[in-house]
């Protein structure tokens, strides 16, 4: 038996290693969904509204958002959020890669279920990476979490111009950055 335990813990630290990352975010291809085609682990935020279509990165499937709330004259915002329940302190990198008619992306991490308590970031449509893709873009964030920290909300907001216009998530990924000693 304890032989047994050692190469299981060995072969569990070999595999982590050789994958060099550990994704916190469950279900961040999208690829999860279930008979009626609702997509695993996340949720459409308050008012909006969400599917799971086959248009990604490499032909993967992805999450598509729709603006449907007015937040401003020129504004309309769509949301999708994943709860993680176990999350511990440390540096980590959100990124992910999105298209669509986007005005902006905000991103924010609500440590604790506290609203004072959280990382957030504003990224305007002239801040917009592309990638290798044709009409994807990327983001990839560093954020510190905190050391009282047991749990945490991911939360997604995508702006556009008109209502109901959309945008593709996928990718999405928080990576725990090791320490290098």
């Amino acid at each position: 038996m304890k032989m047994t335990t050692l190469l299981c813990a060995a072969s569990l630290s070999c595999l982590t290693a050789w994958a060099g990352e550990v994704n916190i975010i469950a279900n961040s291809d999208f690829e999860k969904v279930d008979e009626n085609n609702v997509v695993a682990n996340w949720k459409a935020g308050t008012g909006s509204r969400m599917e799971v279509v086959g248009e990604g990165v490499n032909g993967s499937k992805v999450l598509r958002t729709y603006s449907t709330i007015k937040v401003s004259n020129v504004l309309y915002r769509g949301s999708i959020c994943q709860k993680f329940p176990d999350l511990t302190a440390g540096k980590y990198v959100l990124s992910g890669e999105f298209k669509g008619a986007l005005g902006g992306l905000y991103l924010v991490v609500i440590y604790n279920k506290d609203a004072s308590s959280k990382f957030a970031k504003w990224i305007s449509a002239d801040r917009f990476v592309k990638t290798e893709e044709a009409g994807w873009f990327k983001f990839s964030e560093p954020l510190e979490v905190p050391a009282d920290t047991k749990d945490a909300l991911l939360v997604i907001e995508t702006y556009q111009l008109e209502k109901d216009q959309y945008t593709d998530l996928d990718n999405v990924k928080l990576i725990k950055q090791e320490d290098k000693k």
